[in-house]
C-alpha cells in the first residue's frame, strides 16, 4: 500500500479568533498536522494574555484532537537550547525545529531531552529561501552538499527527522542519508502558486516523489478562493503521485 504523505499546515499569523479556528475546522479533513511558526510565537492576544502560539496549539491538541509542528527554529548555545527543548517537550507538541547549524554540544543536548519522549526535534537544514549564491556565501556550499553535510551531523548525534528544501531530497537520498529519517519538506508550492520568497521550490507531487513524508503548505490554503476545494486537492495530487509510482 503506498504510503500517505502527510500535509502540515502552516498558519503563521498574529491572530487566532473565530474566522482563524473556522478556517482549522473546515480544512482538518485534508490536513496531518498544524505549524506554529515565529510570528505567533512572538505574539499576545490581549484578551487572554496568551501568545497567539497557545491559543493555537491548545485549539489544535484539544478541539481538533491532531499534532502541532513548533517550528521554533532554535538556534542559541548550547545549554539554552537544551532549556527550550525541554519545556517544548512539555507541551506534547509532535515535532519542533532546531537550527542544523549549532554546536554539536547543542544538537546532542536537544536529542537527549526528547529521548523517550513522543517529541521529534527535526534539525532545519538549509533554509529555504536561501539560493546557490547565498547558501555558497553563508556556508561555503551550494545547498545539496551543505544539506547532506548538516543532515548527516544531525543524524550522526541523535536526530532522527529533519526539514529541506525538496530539490535538495532527491540528493540526500542518493547519499543514503534519508534511511531512518524522517524527511519534512519545506518551500512547496502548486503550479501556478507565486513562489513568494521561496528560492528552491517544488510542487506537492514532486515533493512527494523526491522523498518527503510531510509537505508544508501555507499561503496557496490561505490565500485561495475556496481554501477548502485547494486543500482537497492538495491531498488529491499527493495521493495520485504516490499512487503513479506504487
Amino acid at each position: 500500500m503506498p504510503k500517505r504523505i502527510r500535509i502540515i499546515f502552516a498558519h503563521d499569523k498574529s491572530v487566532f479568533g473565530k474566522e482563524e479556528q473556522g478556517l482549522f475546522r473546515r480544512i482538518d479533513p485534508y490536513v496531518d498536522m498544524y505549524k506554529i511558526g515565529l510570528e505567533a510565537i512572538y505574539a499576545e492576544d490581549i484578551a487572554t494574555g496568551k501568545s497567539i502560539a497557545r491559543l493555537k496549539r491548545e485549539f489544535v491538541q484539544e478541539v481538533l484532537e491532531k499534532d502541532v509542528f513548533l517550528d521554533a527554529k532554535l538556534t542559541d548555545i548550547g545549554t539554552t537550547v537544551h532549556g527550550a527543548a525541554r519545556n517544548i517537550v512539555t507541551l506534547g507538541v509532535k515535532m519542533f525545529t532546531v537550527h542544523a547549524s549549532i554546536s554539536d554540544n547543542g544538537l546532542s543536548l536537544v536529542a537527549e531531552v526528547c529521548a523517550g519522549s513522543d517529541t521529534m526535534p527535526l534539525a532545519v537544514t538549509v533554509l529555504s529561501d536561501l539560493d546557490d549564491i547565498e547558501c555558497k556565501s553563508r556556508f561555503g556550499e551550494v545547498p545539496g552538499p551543505t544539506a547532506l553535510r548538516f543532515a548527516e551531523n544531525a543524524k550522526t548525534l541523535g536526530f532522527r527527522g529533519l526539514v529541506s528544501a525538496p530539490k535538495e531530497l532527491p540528493f540526500l537520498k542518493s547519499e543514503g542519508i534519508l534511511e531512518g529519517m524522517t524527511t519534512v519538506a519545506a518551500g512547496v508550492r502548486s503550479k501556478g502558486i507565486g513562489s513568494d520568497d521561496q528560492k528552491r521550490p517544488m510542487t506537492p507531487a514532486e515533493a512527494a516523489l523526491a522523498g518527503a513524508d510531510y509537505v508544508v503548505v501555507g499561503r496557496e490554503i490561505v490565500l485561495a478562493k475556496d481554501p477548502v476545494r485547494e486543500a482537497a486537492r492538495i491531498r488529491a495530487e499527493l495521493d495520485a503521485a504516490v499512487h503513479a509510482v506504487a
